[in-house]
């Protein structure tokens, strides 16, 4: 809980940087690229939780990974790495992710499948998102076999399941 307030206190103060300076669509798209890289690479995620590794260090890793990242973030992880935050950055970015997301009017689905959707599927999906939302869909897809087949949308504090996997699991619940 105590985390969640930081990350948002944080958020709001970069959120608000941003809004003024007229910057939140570049902002918003830098962290999602640098929270992407976070999540993703384990590498650049263990320089900003290793405590043997100086602020002064981190920043200028940061940088460097992230050159062209806004001057706002740049700010935000600076002042976060002097206050001894590290390990809340990627959260932190996540929540200026949702607000910006929100105040712009887009929605990010997370959804999973058996199979990679190809661009007719994709593009169709956005569209019945974007039309049940009123906002711009943002997909955020990932491969699992496991599902065996279907899809599983989570939007919104939403989810609608509709992949093979959840229906086998039913119908072996209905005949117990």
């Amino acid at each position: 809980m105590a985390g969640l307030i930081v990350w948002r206190r944080y958020a709001f103060a970069l959120f608000d940087l941003c809004v003024e300076a007229g910057t939140l669509e570049k902002a918003r798209s830098d962290a999602i690229k640098i929270s992407d890289a976070l999540t993703a690479e384990k590498e650049t995620a263990q320089v900003f939780q290793n405590p043997q590794i100086t602020s002064v260090e981190k920043e200028e890793f940061f940088k460097k990974a992230f050159p062209d990242a806004a001057a706002e973030i740049l700010g935000l992880v600076s002042v976060m790495l002097k206050k001894g935050r590290s390990f809340d950055i990627l959260q932190t970015l996540n929540v200026f992710i949702e607000d910006a997301n929100d105040y712009s009017g887009i929605i990010t689905a997370e959804v999973k499948s058996a199979v990679p959707l190809n661009n007719a599927q994709r593009n169709e999906l956005k569209r019945k998102i974007s039309s049940g939302t009123g906002k711009i869909a943002v997909l955020k897809e990932t491969v699992d076999a496991s599902l065996i087949g279907g899809i599983l949308i989570k939007a919104d504090g939403l989810m609608i399941d509709g992949t093979i996997k959840k229906k086998l699991e039913a119908f072996a619940q209905s005949l117990a």
